[in-house]
């Protein structure tokens, strides 16, 4: 029997939407439910799979009441369960709202990880415990999303440029640092007044990201506007995110790399919307979730990727910021060769693509009404 339905999808859609705020959601029977059927969809790839305990002992409130590690994680034959939660328990001291570092899926034994970003000014016992996490893990890069406006720097949350600041810089040395800057949700407030069409839509805001030196070489895809070389340079949205999102993949095939870690300032925006990706990416190739239809990859994106590790999406969409869909639309672009990790067939990739749209859609737009947005277009792929 199917563990998904356009039902489930839909009343999981409702549930996020009208969910209570702060500690308050996950003591309700619809968290629960949704929690429950989230791990039995886990456990498919992941039978073996250990729970982490965030409700005893509350480790983040804006992650899962029990985080389920996949078993290529440490486990208790290596450590045992309590010395595992006292090391992730360590990690969230350090990282922004407490949003440590936790795998949340693997390829060929590499863990992918999500978190927040480190704190700035950290003591330096606390550095030390979260940069054994990222060994404890096997952890070769760092995906770094973060943005720093030097124009605003009062953020009480403020990190510096994260890992490899000067203070703490020798604790992560045996980590690769990728500088990923983008500005997210500014740009996809954009996104249902293109009509959901965003591939003329332009990047705009690269004065705030060039100081960084991201890691990716961006000079070849600049734009000036109406050929006036004077101007400040655009790059094309979807380009950056297809350049980023490349380079994951090039991450992930390096026989040299053991872990990666994907992270923005505090994790719940940019953070999922990679790592949602990722998961696709991998599920299209039949390398994770191989056994999901796309009705099901539909409900455990949404109710893993997004809702237990929380992401805030009423006020997101109040804000006319449309993650989610973002990520579904995108993998529609993300068909070629180089995307894929085993050289599936573009074709293949494509079909998947559009069946997960169409299963997501519907789910999806029943939400819509609710801050007068207007429902998607479903696209069309020629396979």
């Amino acid at each position: 029997m199917s563990i998904a339905s356009p039902e489930t999808l839909k009343g999981l859609m409702a549930t996020y939407f009208n969910e209570v705020k702060g500690t308050d959601r996950i003591v309700s029977s619809s968290y629960k439910r949704i929690l429950n059927k989230t791990l039995k969809m886990f456990a498919v790839d992941y039978p073996e799979y250990e729970c982490l305990d965030n409700q005893k002992k509350i480790l983040c409130t804006t992650y899962p009441t029990k985080i389920p590690l996949p078993h290529t994680a440490p486990r208790r034959d290596q450590s045992s369960l309590e010395d595992l939660y006292e090391l992730y328990a360590n990690s969230s001291n350090t990282r922004a709202r407490t949003r440590f570092v936790v795998p949340v899926m693997s390829y060929k034994d590499k863990m992918i990880c999500r978190s927040g970003s480190v704190l700035c000014c950290q003591p330096t016992e606390n550095v030390k415990k979260d940069s054994a996490l990222l060994k404890k893990l096997k952890i070769s890069t760092v995906s770094n999303f973060m943005v720093y406006d030097r124009s605003n720097p009062s953020s009480k949350i403020l990190v510096g440029l994260s890992e490899k600041e000067p203070e703490i810089k020798h604790y992560y040395s045996d980590v690769k640092l990728e500088k990923l800057p983008i500005r997210a949700v500014p740009n996809l407030k954009c996104f249902a007044s293109y009509n959901y069409d965003f591939t003329h839509y332009m990047y705009k805001q690269l004065e705030t990201i060039g100081f960084l030196k991201p890691k990716i070489d961006l000079s070849q895809h600049l734009v000036a506007p109406n050929n006036d070389q004077n101007a400040p340079k655009h790059i094309n949205f979807m380009k950056l995110i297809e350049l980023y999102f490349e380079r994951m993949i090039q991450i992930l095939k390096d026989p040299n790399e053991t872990g990666l870690l994907i992270h923005c300032l505090s994790g719940w925006d940019r953070t999922p919307l990679f790592i949602s990706m990722i998961r696709l990416s991998l599920w299209a190739d039949g390398l994770l979730h191989s056994h999901f239809s796309a009705k099901e990859m539909a409900y455990f994106l949404v109710s893993y990727d997004w809702y237990l590790f929380y992401h805030r999406l009423r006020r997101r969409l109040q804000e006319k910021a449309e993650l989610i869909h973002f990520v579904v639309y995108m993998m529609q672009f993300l068909t070629d060769s180089k995307f894929s990790l085993n050289n599936t067939p573009q074709r293949v990739r494509k079909l998947k693509f559009e069946q997960l749209y169409n299963e997501f859609l519907p789910g999806y737009s029943s939400i819509l009404p609710l801050v007068k947005i207007n429902d998607p277009p479903h696209f069309k792929i020629e396979c």
